[in-house]
């Protein structure tokens, strides 16, 4: 994707406050309450803090329901005891209860904190990779080698993760198919900008697997295959999803974004639009293109 179809695509999203809200809403969504989705255990100091009053300081912490006053004593207890077993567990709260109030600065910069600490961090990983993914989109370049290392190592880690005893089978299942999501759809976006077609390509199909109603990957899918020498006309067909996708979504802005660069592609490659509009319908409500999907190349 060269930055001006990225940069396109972002300033039509309405910019970064919004992409990081769907993503605070959607995909970092799953594990944004620990209560519920059971990846902190509200037990686990009991089990490892031995110091009484570092362990009151904890369970005082834990026990707090407003996001923000949760997080500030899960600071406060990082602060003040920073060799703590439970240092981790105290910024994944924090992190948590940040994702609640929806504060990307500050669920950055616990996520890299935990990250510190322990580089393998599974959810720490999803978290920061999601977000810079979100940053590089919209433009900002530096963030891409960290948001692939973070993708590639997050997605080794995803391999061998094992489901924690106390989370029940369909919450593991979510957030492992939502992690692979956010570390498949990270590392094809860098691999797009680095020019590794291919790659990028088989990441985006991945994610794409998982969730069909993915519109950033989709999109980005059919500016891919259209960057393959000779090109995937199917790379055509995911725009057009795309396009449908951001109209389920009711967001006119992309939606007319993405509809003007693929009929403008399309009728670059066929010679004219005769034709795109039927692809617009039948990418409708579809997870993939259907069998011998074929676009002919103008002056064939």
């Amino acid at each position: 994707m060269t930055p001006r179809e990225a940069s396109g695509l972002s300033r039509a999203w309405g910019g970064g406050a919004k992409l990081a809200a769907a993503l605070m809403s959607g995909a970092l969504a799953a594990w944004a309450v620990p209560a519920a989705a059971q990846v902190v255990a509200p037990s686990s100091a009991e089990r490892t803090i031995k110091d009484p009053a570092e362990f009151d300081a904890y369970m005082q912490a834990e026990r707090l329901t407003d996001p923000a006053a949760r997080a500030s004593a899960m600071e406060a207890f990082v602060a003040a005891y920073p060799r703590s077993v439970e240092r981790v567990g105290a910024l994944e709260q924090a992190m948590a209860a940040y994702q609640r109030q929806g504060d990307e600065a500050k669920v950055a910069d616990a996520a890299q904190r935990i990250l510190d600490d322990q580089p393998k961090n599974i959810r720490a990983l999803a978290v920061i990779t999601a977000i810079e993914r979100e940053r590089a989109n919209a433009g900002d370049g530096s963030q891409l080698a960290a948001m692939r290392a973070h993708a590639e190592t997050g997605l080794a880690e995803l391999a061998a993760w094992k489901k924690p005893g106390d989370m029940g089978d369909e919450t593991f299942k979510t957030l492992r198919d939502t992690m692979t999501v956010v570390f498949d759809g990270a590392r094809a976006f860098a691999l797009l900008q680095a020019k590794e077609f291919d790659a990028a390509r088989s990441a985006y199909l991945k994610a794409l697997d998982i969730d069909p109603s993915g519109l950033e990957n989709a999109y980005q899918l059919g500016v891919t295959e259209l960057q393959l020498r000779p090109v995937d006309v199917e790379g055509f067909w995911w725009l057009a999803r795309a396009e449908d996708l951001a109209g389920a979504q009711h967001n006119g802005a992309v939606q007319q974004a993405v509809a003007n660069y693929a009929r403008g592609k399309y009728a670059a490659y066929h010679g004219s639009d005769d034709g795109w509009n039927d692809i617009v319908i039948d990418a409708a409500d579809k997870p993939a293109p259907p069998d011998g999907f074929e676009v002919t190349a103008a002056g064939k």
